[in-house]
């Protein structure tokens, strides 16, 4: 993803998870295509209806037409749309047939969390509590100034994530179309959390593990078994994807998540003495 990209992505996200949080009149659109085995397109479209980009532009110390100019100047695509009665501008920007581990990078840079995406399985949390973590402080202060200035009347609040899988999905929290090939969520409450997770196979069992447990330490070269492995999706250490069995000698605190082809997700957080 090249830096206007980075550039624009951060733009259209200050609200999606920091405004949201305001319960701010604003709208988001998530989708995600495989493409390939290895490959997918991302689209991310974010609304604000009339009071949110009078604020949003105010903010800017612009007027609303030069905000939506200045957006649409780093590649945004421009649009209005009208989602449940309510009106909103919308921005989106499209990254096509990048590889999966970038789509991952992409929906965390947005605020999603314990994001997993292969071709067969998709994996993603919304956590209003913690989603902010990802915003810099001077946008979620922009957020504050806008619920002081009292913007935040409308309450307005839709949000839509759609992945679509070349096989059919099987086990899934989520609504099927497309001849079960493709999974959407609606949420029209921002102040719950979400996970969304589809997979392409039917299993019961949870891939697990019990060798390290969260705020305990261990000496170097602890190994991490999986119990129930034939379930296992993916494992990372530290954001980067590692087997089951791998060893741990690094000193310091440690972040292990382990996701489950029946949708369960485990995080840890260990530290090696």
């Amino acid at each position: 993803m090249n830096k206007k990209m980075k550039h624009l992505l951060l733009t259209l996200c200050v609200c999606i998870f920091g405004l949201m949080m305001t319960g701010c009149g604003s709208a988001i659109n998530t989708t995600v295509k495989l493409t390939s085995t290895t490959k997918a397109t991302c689209t991310i479209e974010q609304g604000y209806d009339d009071e949110m980009l009078d604020g949003l532009a105010s903010l800017s110390e612009m007027t609303k037409k030069e905000l939506i100019n200045e957006l649409k100047g780093s590649g945004a695509k421009y649009s209005k749309k009208k989602i449940d009665g309510v009106t909103y501008h919308m921005f989106s920007m499209t990254v096509k047939n990048k590889k999966l581990s970038d789509i991952e990078n992409l929906l965390s840079s947005a605020g999603y969390t314990n994001v997993c995406l292969t071709k067969n399985f998709f994996y993603a949390t919304l956590d209003p509590s913690t989603a902010g973590s990802n915003l810099t402080i001077a946008k979620l202060a922009d957020a504050a100034q806008l619920q002081k200035n009292d913007l935040t009347d409308s309450l307005s609040f839709y949000m839509n994530v759609k992945v679509s899988f070349k096989n059919k999905v099987k086990t899934t929290n989520g609504k099927l179309s497309n001849k079960s090939k493709t999974v959407s969520w609606t949420i029209r409450d921002a102040s719950k959390k979400k996970n969304f997770y589809a997979s392409t196979s039917k299993v019961t069992k949870t891939a697990k593990t019990t060798a390290v447990k969260n705020n305990k330490s261990y000496k170097a070269g602890k190994k991490i078994t999986v119990s129930n492995s034939k379930s296992l999706v993916k494992m990372k250490l530290d954001g980067k994807v590692v087997k089951k069995n791998t060893v741990v000698k690094k000193k310091g605190t440690h972040t292990l998540t382990i996701w489950s082809k029946n949708g369960k997700v485990q995080n840890v957080t260990f530290t090696i003495k």
